[in-house]
């Protein structure tokens, strides 16, 4: 993202993230880069979430939502 805004200072920058096995310090890094839009796809429901997403899980995304949420990410 710094080097997108070197180039266009105006530009607005969509992340999409993993879930980095929960790491709040790895989704803290993310956010302080001051992306327009934080996305972390979910891809299904709860009760799917094994068969779907095999090494995910579905409390841990949203956790990664919550944790970026809490650190100013609108």
């Amino acid at each position: 993202m710094r080097a997108i805004r070197e180039q266009n200072p105006e530009a607005r920058v969509e992340v999409l993230v993993p879930d980095f096995k929960g790491d709040p310090d790895s989704i803290r890094i993310v956010v302080e880069s001051g992306p327009a839009v934080f996305n972390h796809n979910l891809e299904t429901v709860e009760r799917l979430t094994k068969r779907v997403r095999i090494q995910a899980r579905y409390s841990r995304s949203l956790d990664v939502l919550r944790i970026a949420k809490a650190q100013g990410q609108p």
